[in-house]
């Protein structure tokens, strides 16, 4: 009878605050605040075409000149080179992370040099070209001096040709790898000469037998990524006595600070590297979270439906500011209005009255939740495609790899992280029942709920290390788990713990509720 009570104040209460129109509103509000986050997040990680310079007027005004010097020459060669090699880039429309970016560079370098042997053998005597080759500086004013310097000191002469001819050789094959425009023929390529590490040949067979074309291609990316995250993985701890907290920065206050953020970093390292495997086995394309210090390059990084969807963990920001927006006035709104006289004289008890209040926030903040889920999971299925969102979600689990449901991965952790937002309901329960203002509960719980992403940098950039012992700095959890750089700084500085900051959060709640509890079922009401 009791809990059929409960269940029907909770009833009446969202009957009472619930209306088409406010759940359009709503509906709206999440709809915009989701095409915001996709299109600003995409933006982040967009694959631009290159733009490449204009070397034209360069070599207009070199062509032009009369009596040029080497350098000049030097110049002039290794402009039309570039021009000529970016001009056919431009035409391919090669894409920001494209392999033919690194073969374009290569081959320009491989150019230069060979521009360079050309004109040393040809003024081998000169005096310009004795006086670099003689000088013992490292330091040169341009790069023809740099070159020249280099074939001078490196190679003897005899063997300058040997160079050129193998130059040649590398040219003549990067051009016809570009030719083919197809990403496997060049790592078909690596492969034959030797060029891929032992531990990245299993990737790099991969994309050959599946003739993989496109270099943004996911298992393309996932090669560059495991390759630059091997960097964590295999790494050594240095020792105490050789730790020296100016070489990081002094990012670290303690040798036992870096201790702990290195270690997390290598188990990161070796957690990711073996999603990433499997993702590549399976054909999963991945949605994993990278920080700064895993030094993945940002066009090595990839948007899956899931990595937008994910996006939903910063949405406890937007849900709370609406919850203290349409909700501030869950218990000073009865008194203005004057319902309270009503509400006390039915045969209800008042800590009853309370708790149907308390639910009932707690379930407006999930409906606006999933709303946003709703419109966050169309979106970026429209943008994306849906089907990544029927895929598993790869997670690393005692040592191994396994396959969960995304969506019930996603509610799990939408459950822990309402934890501290739940704590933030208990804050604005009880501003409301103690300060029966509106206005204040509204002002100071919206407040805290837009300052809830920069606690994040308060604690990172200011070392307000005391924040990570609230629940303020887990309103907006998104930080953990986009692995943003905020949170990774603080892992620096101090051991935060998602579970400890779980724990406090309803500490927190338990006893703000307890005390609304006892102070407002005390009170004496007359209005």
């Amino acid at each position: 009878m009791n809990k059929m009570k409960i269940v029907n104040l909770v009833k009446s209460e969202l009957i009472k605050n619930y209306s088409i129109k406010k759940l359009i509103i709503i509906s709206v509000i999440m709809l915009v605040v989701s095409i915001g986050f996709v299109e600003i997040y995409s933006k982040m990680y967009e694959k631009s075409v290159w733009s490449f310079s204009n070397f034209q007027k360069k070599i207009e005004e070199l062509s032009n000149k009369e009596n040029r010097t080497l350098e000049e020459d030097y110049n002039l060669m290794v402009y039309e080179v570039k021009g000529k090699i970016y001009t056919y880039l431009n035409s391919l429309e090669i894409q920001g992370n494209d392999y033919a970016r690194d073969l374009a560079e290569e081959m320009i370098r491989l150019s230069s040099t060979n521009i360079g042997i050309k004109i040393l053998k040809e003024n081998y005597d000169s005096s310009m070209i004795q006086q670099i080759c003689n000088t013992s500086s490292y330091i040169f004013e341009s790069p023809f001096q740099g070159e020249i310097h280099h074939l001078c000191t490196a190679y003897p002469k005899p063997e300058l040709d040997t160079l050129y001819l193998e130059n040649e050789e590398k040219i003549n094959d990067y051009a016809n790898i570009l030719k083919s425009n197809k990403y496997y023929v060049y790592m078909e390529y690596l492969l034959n000469k030797g060029l891929i590490p032992e531990e990245e040949k299993e990737i790099a067979n991969f994309i050959v037998l599946n003739k993989v074309e496109n270099s943004n291609h996911y298992l393309v990316l996932n090669l560059n990524q495991y390759r630059q995250l091997g960097l964590h993985a295999n790494q050594e701890l240095i020792k105490e006595a050789e730790f020296k907290p100016k070489n990081y920065n002094n990012s670290f206050p303690t040798y036992q600070d870096y201790v702990r953020y290195y270690t997390y970093l290598k188990e990161e390292a070796i957690s990711k590297r073996n999603i990433i495997l499997y993702s590549q086995e399976h054909s999963i394309p991945h949605d994993l979270a990278f920080n700064s210090d895993d030094q993945i390059d940002d066009y090595d990084i990839y948007l899956t439906t899931k990595s937008n969807v994910n996006l939903i963990f910063h949405f406890s920001v937007i849900v709370m500011v609406l919850v203290s927006i349409t909700s501030g006035n869950i218990i000073a709104g009865e008194h203005s209005k004057g319902t309270i006289k009503n509400i006390i004289t039915a045969p209800v008890r008042r800590c009853k009255i309370l708790l149907s209040k308390f639910i009932y926030l707690i379930l407006h903040t999930y409906i606006i939740w999933l709303i946003g889920l709703l419109f966050l999971s169309l979106y970026s299925g429209m943008k994306y495609g849906f089907t990544d969102l029927f895929t598993p979600k790869l997670l690393y689990m005692n040592h191994h790899v396994v396959e969960v449901n995304y969506y019930l991965y996603l509610l799990k952790e939408l459950f822990v992280a309402s934890i501290p937002v739940i704590c933030f309901l208990s804050i604005l329960f009880f501003l409301s029942a103690i300060t029966l203002s509106t206005s204040i509960t509204v002002g100071i719980t919206s407040i805290l709920a837009i300052l809830s992403p920069i606690y994040w940098f308060l604690c990172a950039n200011l070392k307000c290390r005391f924040l990570i012992y609230t629940p303020f700095l887990f309103f907006d959890v998104g930080f953990i788990h986009s692995k943003l750089e905020p949170y990774t700084n603080i892992l620096k500085q101090a051991n935060i713990s998602y579970g400890r900051g779980i724990i406090i959060s309803i500490v927190v709640t338990i006893i703000l509720y307890g005390i609304t509890n006892i102070v407002y079922t005390k009170r004496d009401i007359k209005n």
